[in-house]
């Protein structure tokens, strides 16, 4: 099985990567493959057609997890992310798309991850952050948002919302696990990481 989580970022799409990887046993992982400053980066399309070679070769019996942003950078897809991702998910038997509806809460955690250039640490936010960066970041989260909805919208795959799986409701991840028909060998592991007591920000 081949899954694909695809998020607009700040939507706790690491921690669902994480949290499936480490609860299914002997799975394979790709995280933000289009995102330079990680080592499966694919800069060209002969990268990218050797890796659906490799996610085409994967056995039946093993299960690879892709986690990518919606807005990283590439070559691949400069003008068109919607139509590129449209055909890509077609590489996999499961796709996430998975959404953050607080755009203002996404503009916080932006900005603060970008002024402070850390990305996957817990804070609390004791200072007031730069306004204009905030409604920047906000403005951005909404156009990242909209490119989800709008591939939601073309391929009907339905969108999960990061207040329902990090609600802490642990009846939902088991419904979200049948919904997608998901099997993981330790379901302990997945409810942590899904646990909003773990969630970047602390206050």
């Amino acid at each position: 099985m081949k899954i694909l989580i695809l998020s607009s970022g700040r939507a706790g799409s690491t921690s669902l990567y994480k949290g499936l990887k480490n609860s299914i046993n002997a799975s394979k992982g790709y995280f933000e493959v289009f995102a330079p400053s990680y080592p499966t980066y694919i800069p060209d399309s002969g990268s990218l057609k050797k890796h659906i070679k490799k996610l085409n070769k994967t056995h039946s019996d093993r299960v690879v997890i892709e986690k990518n942003l919606i807005f990283q950078p590439t070559p691949l897809f400069p003008d068109n992310s919607i139509k590129f991702y449209c055909e890509y998910l077609n590489n996999f038997d499961k796709v996430i798309l998975l959404v953050r509806e607080d755009v203002n809460e996404i503009g916080k955690s932006f900005a603060y991850a970008r002024l402070n250039k850390t990305w996957h640490k817990k804070y609390t936010l004791n200072n007031q952050l730069p306004l204009d960066l905030i409604n920047d970041q906000i403005n951005l989260a909404k156009q990242y948002n909209n490119i989800i909805f709008q591939i939601s919208d073309q391929t009907k795959i339905p969108i999960t919302y990061y207040k329902d799986l990090f609600s802490g409701n642990q009846n939902y991840i088991n419904d979200f696990l049948k919904v997608y028909n998901i099997k993981v060998d330790n379901i302990d592991v997945l409810y942590e990481a899904l646990n909003p007591n773990n969630r970047y920000r602390q206050t």
